[in-house]
């Protein structure tokens, strides 16, 4: 959670702690030297808002689900990239102006018929990430036949190895796992409009105090193109 050093008015930077998942390009964690390492569009563009309004970072890696659990017990300060719902907002402001949204598809094992309409959903097996929120049709339907997974990687695994039919992904998230992991799956025709990303902060952390500094300081980096520049770099 996020302290600040020297106390009320002080002009050092506070430590904002932000729980993060692995979920390429945008939030991507590696081990390197025995350390892990964050980078990805928006753990990029956080750094960035967090530079200009002179806060200090943590990150720390956990599952998605757990991020929210962090959250709304007040353990982390910040979350990059949910979608709003009213449950979370019970726990969660959500930063004024979106990250964007994109199509969901369904990314399907070798022996998978294509999916042409969401009928065609019945009867297999399809993978989502625990916690996750795609769209309403899809997240209150209980025929359908759910495995829920720690991460999207996880599931790109079981896809290649038969135990999937499907895996739902963001289509820019789904891309980038398939390319750089060569897995030899296929992209569903049938995709759905997706919900808007945000960034959010816990309503628990004091950095509650400063959400005007920060959705001015979003605003500005929107305008100034710098948000831009960090998507289009992890899109190349």
């Amino acid at each position: 959670m996020l302290i600040w050093a020297g106390g009320a008015g002080a002009q050092t930077p506070g430590t904002a702690k932000i729980a993060i998942d692995n979920a390429p390009p945008y939030r991507i964690v590696e081990l390197q030297g025995g350390k892990h390492t964050f980078s990805g569009i928006y753990v990029d563009i956080v750094r960035e808002l967090a530079a200009r309004c002179n806060i200090r970072l943590e990150f720390v890696e956990v599952p998605f689900r757990r991020a929210l659990m962090m959250a709304e017990e007040g353990q982390s300060d910040m979350m990059l990239g949910p979608s709003r719902s009213p449950e979370r907002e019970d726990y969660m402001s959500y930063l004024v102006g979106d990250l964007g949204r994109e199509n969901e598809a369904f990314y399907l094992s070798e022996g998978a018929l294509d999916i042409h309409e969401y009928e065609d959903l019945a009867g297999m097996k399809i993978g989502v990430l625990r916690g996750a929120k795609y769209f309403d049709r899809f997240d209150n339907d209980k025929s359908l036949l759910k495995l829920e997974l720690g991460d999207y990687p996880r599931g790109v695994k079981l896809l290649q190895r038969g135990k999937l039919d499907a895996l739902i992904m963001p289509v820019l998230l789904g891309d980038y796992l398939v390319a750089r992991t060569k897995a030899f799956v296929r992209k569903s025709t049938y995709q759905v409009e997706g919900r808007a990303s945000h960034f959010t902060v816990s309503r628990r952390s004091p950095l509650m105090s400063r959400i005007g500094e920060l959705e001015r300081t979003l605003a500005e980096m929107q305008t100034d193109g710098f948000i831009d520049l960090v998507k289009a770099r992890y899109a190349e």
